[in-house]
């Protein structure tokens, strides 16, 4: 039996901000792949110019957004 992941913070708050994966990506100028990579543990490197825009967009600080992502 799989047991389900927990979602990621950064997922969580995209989804509570209303916000789809397209239109993050299009508010931080990044590819949807971009964001579905983040919130997948998928290779993708964030920068932390990147990260305070995505925290900006959702709303929430970078830290709660991306802390415990693997580097």
């Amino acid at each position: 039996m799989r047991v389900a992941k927990p979602p990621k913070p950064l997922t969580i708050a995209r989804i509570t901000a209303g916000l789809r994966q397209v239109d993050l990506a299009a508010a931080v100028g990044k590819s949807n792949a971009f964001i579905s990579r983040l919130e997948n543990n998928g290779p993708a490197v964030l920068t932390p110019e990147v990260a305070e825009r995505i925290a900006s967009a959702i709303g929430t600080p970078a830290f709660l957004l991306f802390s415990g992502m693997k580097k």
